[in-house]
């Protein structure tokens, strides 16, 4: 068996496209991860997504943690190719693939962060081996200094964070050019200061030490704010919004025009606009030594957490705004279906199968059983009139035949469910008029409102035939005109 279930995403302005969204322990059913005999493994190896039900498309994953039990643990990093209202993701239990692929697979790790230049989800004990940081783009990892200990890992807004000191913690990742002012950007990163008092360096991207960007929070007379730019234009696009000692979310938006001008920037918090005060220049091209947690000898003191930097991508408003939504409270951020077995059949039994008679039809009391795998059929008499009305002939309506007859007339009333609603058997009543010429052929197809679980309708198998046969001692028309003809 292969269990699964759906993920519907919410209500979004717009639809926006390679947006990567962040799934926590509250996003999964209980059953899937709570180390039951269904639920999938502890380390998530064999968890995969896709864009449908028929698993014609698979999307890449970045499992972060996944811990299974009685305290779950998740953190699950997906691209989906559209963020739009009601879209669904597919999570499946997949019955032959045991750990996650590699990281640079086409479904690995590296392809969840593809548009990025640097993904670092800060969930790594900064004490270990250097480089201590996962750059989950495949690029060149962090690496901490400043002392840091395996306590300063401590748990912030989504999973893991860090908690630097604001004297000499750092993280370092490397001297690659991401920033430049030819080419749009996005920056974005999770603080939570123990306190706002002065200038607390928060990222600094440099090529020497007297021209760099720097983003930083500062004290600015009877407000503190939000403040970046390059050298001594830094208070370029200087946000007047007081900043609290609270988790929030720090987005910066370069659209590539123009660096020398204000317009081309946005700056939000929480995924609102701030507005922008202040001028100056972006500084020089081709940004290096790429340090989070200082500006020079100033540093913030707090928690830090998800830095992403993409050097080639301009976020538009909507696209932060479902980030922030999605990352500021993940199980919230869309509905999961039930966690059951993804692969649902129904086979059909009973006496009508799989042939019965013209006779049988006339007389009536002939059944047909369908049992249903992997799912429970819904309960109403709606539900049961789309059961009862799910069959179809081959050979199109004539007056007398199935379609005409049979198709239209059973309904609720001539369902029963049983087995946990796992079964329904429809009894044919009679119908007298029902005269074929050839050999029909039925099928079963049971709406996806009929079933708990499935988005899609299931097609039952086997099908069932009816043969044209004598009726009352006489030989139907149909019948006798293909006796002769043959």
């Amino acid at each position: 068996m292969a269990f699964g279930f759906t993920r519907t995403l919410p209500t979004i302005t717009g639809s926006e496209s390679n947006v990567t969204i962040v799934l926590s322990e509250g996003s999964f059913p209980i059953a899937a991860i709570d180390g039951g005999a269904n639920s999938l493994p502890n380390g998530g190896g064999s968890l995969t997504v896709y864009t449908d039900d028929t698993k014609t498309t698979q999307l890449a994953i970045d499992v972060v943690t996944f811990v299974t039990g009685g305290t779950p643990d998740v953190e699950v990093w997906v691209e989906i190719p559209t963020a739009a209202t009601a879209e669904t993701l597919y999570f499946e239990d997949d019955d032959i693939q045991i750990s996650q692929p590699a990281t640079t697979a086409t479904f690995g790790r590296d392809n969840v962060h593809a548009s990025y230049d640097i993904v670092s989800h800060l969930a790594e004990d900064p004490s270990g081996s250097a480089p201590q940081m996962i750059n989950s783009t495949g690029g060149t990892n962090g690496t901490s200094s400043g002392g840091m200990t395996s306590g300063d890992l401590v748990a912030a807004q989504i999973g893991d964070g860090l908690n630097l000191d604001g004297s000499d913690d750092q993280i370092d990742y490397g001297s690659t050019a991401h920033l430049n002012t030819t080419n749009p950007f996005s920056v974005s990163l999770w603080i939570n200061p123990d306190a706002v008092s002065g200038f607390q360096g928060l990222l600094s991207l440099k090529n020497n030490t007297s021209d760099d960007y720097r983003v930083f929070l500062a004290t600015d007379g009877s407000y503190s704010n939000i403040s970046y730019g390059a050298n001594t234009n830094w208070s370029r696009l200087q946000s007047a919004v007081t900043i609290s000692s609270t988790s929030q979310k720090v987005d910066i938006v370069f659209d590539g025009v123009d660096s020398s001008s204000e317009s081309s920037y946005m700056l939000y918090r929480n995924a609102s606009t701030v507005a922008q005060e202040s001028s100056g220049a972006f500084g020089s091209n081709n940004k290096t030594n790429n340090v989070l947690g200082r500006q020079g000898s100033n540093g913030m003191a707090g928690i830090f957490d998800e830095f992403q930097l993409a050097g080639n991508l301009a976020k538009s408003a909507d696209r932060v705004k479902i980030e922030y939504d999605n990352q500021v409270d993940p199980a919230s951020w869309g509905s999961s279906g039930s966690w059951a077995d993804s692969v649902s059949g129904i086979s059909i039994t009973g006496t009508a199968v799989p042939t019965q008679t013209e006779v049988d039809i006339v007389t009536g009391g002939k059944t047909i059983i369908l049992t249903l795998t992997g799912d429970t059929f819904v309960t109403g008499a709606s539900s049961e009139d789309g059961i009862a009305g799910g069959s179809d002939s081959d050979i199109a309506a004539s007056g007398t035949n199935w379609d005409s007859l049979i198709k239209t007339a059973l309904d609720n009333t001539d369902v029963i469910l049983s087995g946990g609603d796992t079964i329904a058997t429809i009894t044919l009543p009679a119908f007298a008029t029902y005269d074929i010429p050839t050999t029909e052929t039925i099928t079963w197809t049971i709406p996806a409102a009929s079933l708990t679980t499935s988005a899609t309708p299931i097609v039952a198998t086997p099908t069932h035939t009816v043969t044209p046969t004598a009726v009352g001692g006489t030989i139907s028309p149909y019948y006798y005109t293909n006796l002769l003809a043959s």
